[in-house]
């Protein structure tokens, strides 16, 4: 029996099959690395066994600890990638650094990589003088996987090691990660197909008192996680409670395009890779944000959810599954219902799909469709064709009769890890295509061909400096439906990586003229005349107690005006268990052309802005974290001249004035997280949000916090506890 606890003493791990064939990936040399590593992998009846030994420097060793599923961590991590289908479409990201920090996600085609997913898994450290070793036991529970047919498992298997200190990443397989066929790349290797059957019982039960309103909230439910074979898979939910425990960050957006917030919530995060189809022009066909968002109709700021449930299967070549969701009815409206169906076919080294999702909205007296079929293939490591047709259609009393809607995709990627990376995207999305009911798009009416063209220097000689670099040429161009140009644009960057594991780079802009259709909000579209950028950033060494991002922008904004932004972002690690991490912006810019909805004319001010972001992290213990998060935005704008668009799109004067105006928006939540096993955890959470808007430029930055404090918007104190049986 495996006890895990990073020694490797058991009798079981003499037959665990052994890697040692790492080589540098990042930079993408494929020389022997310095520092040696080791993997076993041993598969035992109950689960998938993986231990990593690593030689590692003491003066090298990383060790601040992070929050789970934190995109960047701050240690040393070892990551361990899992195709338990071995088709090479979908894999499972297992990470965990030398802090015991553990991060979690799945991996979807073209190597997007999600943290919303939390698996029950687990994991332990051990470190020594001469390196660190990392034991992982995933049980076969953890995701779909197909049938077998012959008592025998193909999986896919890569693993990594980074060493910050340096900016090295040491890979077996000695694949890089940008490549679009990074999980068929795997190493493939078979292991017995143990029996795998899975019934979790998860409730909850949790208290909210409203500080604000006054009154308490007192809820409890359950979450079902059943998997009756290998290949199938149930998650349901009754009476969720979908509280956020996980504050959303402040977002102040004056523009057209809508601010997309990543899932936090557990049932939605859950045996949702099958469903997670996403599109050009960062589009998703399932947002599932939207469910339990805010009624169409009512003061809530948002919806109750009945019950949720998605079934997925997985066979020798297929997978299909379907999703649904019912809210309960709100003050003023009855609830919306929600419904999507998926089919996929696999093969050696292509695969073909179709998403349907159905979407009733009874306050709108609205119904939605959508249908997408999706297909890719790969004729060659390295190289990958990607595309999809989408169809949507609504009925609503609004919607013009056979007013249907049509998208359409298509990538070419190239990327086999020589000096030369080129990627082609070509997207088309008509004036009816709308996916919003259920899914996410930027908008729609558009036509874009997009370059990406990236040309590396893998390698330095050993007395440089300089570990690696490349140059990047992105190259856009846009224009509607009806052939009228958008703004397009050119990038030319440069990037450099430093010994030190310090990095530098460097982007030029330049955007040409084109018409602005979004800002007026179905009102005429403007001329807009071209803009340029410069931006230059660096990141620093990580030292035991120290590291620092910076960046810097100047760019032309609006018609004649200039503007800058800055960033700098230090942390500060007092002990690998606490640290303080600031993030400071500022942006000053002397034409922002914005919508005014007072006076229905399209604005331009000479605007401030500072976002403050400050979090304290503090660990006590392996299973337990607390972490406060503030932040702080505020703005002032000067109104410099409103704006009437004239025939052809030239924007002229407008006689009507337009008035200065000042916000702040406040948040701040402290909460304490302890962890009792996988999705089994306790929340104690304090939280206070406070916003204010002036129609006055001249009042102090210090005056609207002030102001956003003394005028709550949010205050509440929320206990939580759910366990999994």
């Amino acid at each position: 029996m495996i006890v895990l606890d990073g020694q490797l003493a058991e009798a079981e791990w003499v037959e665990a099959r052994v890697f040692d064939d790492f080589r540098v990936t990042e930079p993408l040399t494929r020389d022997v690395p310095h520092h040696g590593t080791v993997a076993r992998l041993l598969a035992q009846p109950e689960a998938l066994y993986i231990a990593v030994r690593v030689t590692h420097p003491e003066n090298l060793r990383v060790r601040g600890r992070s929050p789970r599923d934190a995109q960047f961590l701050e240690a040393d991590p070892i990551t361990i990638f899992v195709d338990f289908e071995g088709q090479g479409t979908t894999a499972y990201e297992f990470t965990v650094s030398l802090s015991g920090s553990i991060r979690d996600g799945t991996v979807l085609p073209p190597n997007v990589i999600s943290y919303d997913w939390d698996g029950v898994w687990y994991s332990a450290v051990a470190e020594d003088e001469s390196g660190w070793t990392v034991e992982i036991e995933l049980p076969w529970s953890i995701a779909p996987m197909r049938e077998s047919a012959d008592g025998m498992r193909r999986i896919g298997v890569f693993v990594s090691r980074e060493v910050q200190a340096t900016g090295e990443r040491y890979s077996f397989p000695a694949i890089e990660m940008r490549s679009p066929t990074f999980v068929s790349d795997f190493f493939a290797l078979e292991v017995p197909a143990h029996a795998t059957g899975l019934l979790s019982w998860i409730p909850y039960a949790s208290a909210t008192a409203d500080l604000l309103e006054g009154g308490t909230d007192l809820r409890a439910g359950l979450d079902i996680l059943w998997k009756p074979t290998t290949a199938q898979q149930l998650t349901a939910t009754i009476n969720p409670d979908f509280g956020q425990v996980e504050a959303d960050d402040l977002v102040v957006n004056f523009s057209a395009i809508e601010t997309f917030f990543t899932e936090k919530r557990p049932f939605f995060t859950q045996n949702q890779q099958l469903f997670d189809l996403r599109t050009t022009l960062e589009g998703r066909l399932i947002n599932t944000r939207r469910i339990g968002s805010a009624p169409d109709l009512g003061p809530e700021g948002q919806s109750d959810i009945l019950a949720a449930a998605k079934y997925s299967v997985s066979t020798a070549g297929w997978e299909y599954g379907a999703f649904g969701a019912v809210e309960d009815d709100s003050s003023m409206t009855e609830g919306r219902d929600f419904l999507a169906a998926r089919l996929k076919r696999r093969g050696e080294s292509w695969s073909a799909g179709y998403l349907g999702t159905w979407t009733d909205r009874p306050a709108l007296d609205r119904t939605a469709r959508v249908h997408a079929l999706d297909a890719e293939y790969s004729p060659a490591p390295g190289w990958a064709l990607r595309g999809q047709a989408i169809r949507t259609k609504a009925e609503d009393p609004l919607q013009e009769v056979g007013a249907d809607g049509n998208g359409a995709w298509l990538s070419a990627l190239y990327a086999p890890g020589g000096r030369l990376e080129q990627n082609f995207h070509a997207s088309w999305y008509d004036k009816n295509y709308d996916v919003n009911d259920l899914g996410f798009m930027e908008r729609n009416n558009i036509r874009v061909f997009q370059s990406e063209t990236f040309w590396y220097r893998r390698s330095y000689p050993e007395g440089r400096f300089t570990q690696s670099s490349h140059w990047s040429a992105d190259l856009e161009w846009n224009t509607t439906d009806d052939g009228d140009r958008l703004p397009s644009s050119l990038e030319i960057g440069r990037f450099a990586t430093y010994r030190d594991g310090s990095e530098l780079w460097v982007f030029a802009e330049n955007e040409t003229s084109g018409i602005d259709d979004l800002t007026t909000r179905g009102g005429p579209a403007f001329n807009l005349p071209s803009h340029a950028q410069l931006e230059v950033g660096y990141l620093t060494r990580r030292s035991t107690h120290w590291w620092t991002y910076v960046e810097a922008q100047a760019f032309e904004d609006g018609f004649e005006g200039t503007g800058i932004e800055i960033q700098v972002n230090p942390q500060y690690f007092v002990s690998p268990e606490l640290n303080f991490i600031l993030d400071l912006i500022y942006v000053d810019s002397s034409d922002w052309l914005i919508w005014n909805p007072d006076i229905a004319r399209v604005t331009s001010y000479a605007r401030r802005q500072w976002r403050v972001d400050f979090d304290t992290n503090w660990y006590p213990s392996v299973k337990s974290e607390f972490r406060i998060k503030l932040q702080w935005v505020a703005l002032r704008a000067r109104a410099r001249q409103a704006y009437d668009v004239a025939p052809g799109g030239a924007l002229v004067p407008a006689t009507i004035g337009a008035g200065d105006f000042s916000l702040s928006d406040l948040g701040l939540q402290m909460r304490l997280r302890y962890e009792f096993k996988p999705l089994s955890e306790l929340f104690v959470v304090y939280s206070y949000g406070g916003s204010a808007f002036v129609d006055d430029e001249n009042s102090s930055f210090g005056a609207l916090l002030e102001d956003s404090i003394d005028n709550p918007i949010a205050h509440q104190f929320l206990v939580k506890l759910a366990y999994r049986f």
